[in-house]
């Protein structure tokens, strides 16, 4: 598989990101809304300040370590996940120089086989032996440079996931989809669909620093998952 990239987000000379976030998702006839701000800089930090429909700030990295801090109770939940890393996120893979196999060469896949249909690359992947059991294979659709198209399926060849990427748009010599829908499937018949549109895009020095360097005040309690399950 050949692809042209673009340059890395390093090599743009702008080190940092700010866009709004809109995500709806439905199921079984039902909608859920979330709203938020998204700022990333490439040193891996990232921050979300969600607006609704609740307040709250999360805080992730790319060593996994990740906050969900409630300002109203001054409260702070910690986690360390690889899952949660800032490396999985959507910035990375597009500023990076991940859009050819959005993260997959580094999670240990492998291609097992490419075609070429109407103009598009299309490139099949086997997982590594330690996720086998979960994933059994994903495919990948590149439109020239841009993936536009990624499917998971699992050991017994069930597919449990789509997502779609579209609408893209160019920052500062950078193609980024300003629109995802994912398609999440819990049974044959039962499935979720989430439609994430990215919006008000700020680049270098349009993005407000206090913001982005935002630290989570000393006072806040530290909560556990425990804690977090006896107040439900």
């Amino acid at each position: 598989m050949i692809l042209i990239l673009f340059s890395s987000f390093s090599d743009m000379n702008f080190e940092k990101i700010a866009i709004k976030m809109t995500s709806k998702s439905a199921k079984n006839g039902f909608t859920t809304k979330i709203e938020g701000e998204i700022y990333y800089s490439s040193n891996g930090k990232m921050i979300t300040y969600f607006t609704y429909p609740a307040e709250y700030i999360t805080i992730a990295n790319d060593k996994g370590e990740f906050l969900f801090y409630d300002q109203e109770k001054n409260t702070v939940f910690q986690s360390q996940n690889d899952a949660l890393s800032s490396e999985t996120s959507f910035f990375y893979f597009f500023l990076n120089n991940k859009k050819a196999d959005l993260g997959l060469s580094d999670m240990g896949f492998v291609i097992s086989n490419t075609t070429f249909e109407e103009g598009l690359t299309v490139t099949d992947w086997t997982p590594p032996i330690q996720i086998a059991s979960q994933v059994g294979a994903i495919k990948l659709v590149h439109d020239r440079n841009n993936p536009i198209f990624m499917s998971y399926k699992d050991s017994n060849d069930m597919l449990i996931k789509k997502v779609y990427y579209y609408d893209y748009i160019n920052m500062g010599g950078i193609a980024i989809p300003t629109s995802v829908t994912q398609i999440d499937y819990h049974s044959p018949i039962d499935s979720v669909i989430t439609k994430i549109s990215y919006s008000n895009v700020r680049l270098g020095n349009e993005v407000d620093d206090n913001l982005l360097n935002y630290e989570i005040p000393e006072s806040a309690k530290v909560v556990t998952q425990d804690d977090a399950q006896k107040k439900k």
